[in-house]
């Protein structure tokens, strides 16, 4: 996998995302239960979260905070960057042009 997720299935995906958040709890040094407790969630709802279950997107909020990893979750859906009509219109001109003889 290459960190990106481009393609993956769901299942796939939330597999990934786990076992992320696995690796971050552990690199930490915390137990699931004391981020199961930091989260509000069950052990048993950890658990599945860091196999891959579907759980809920609160869960994966709260499983964030726990971790300190809330600007991550916060970035999921990056927006495009913004541009002026002509900065637009310039780069299709240019992407139109061809190679140049010498």
């Amino acid at each position: 996998m290459n960190g990106y997720f481009t393609g993956e299935s769901p299942g796939t995906l939330r597999e990934a995302i786990g076992r992320r958040a696995a690796a971050s709890r552990l690199a930490r040094g915390r137990s699931q239960l004391d981020v199961a407790r930091a989260a509000g969630v069950s052990l048993p709802t950890l658990r599945r979260f860091e196999t891959g279950v579907n759980v809920s997107v609160d869960v994966l909020v709260r499983v964030a905070i726990a971790l300190n990893a809330e600007h991550e979750v916060g970035t999921l859906f990056p927006l495009p960057d913004v541009r002026t009509i002509d900065e637009l219109l310039a780069r299709k001109r240019t992407r139109k042009r061809g190679r140049t003889r010498r």
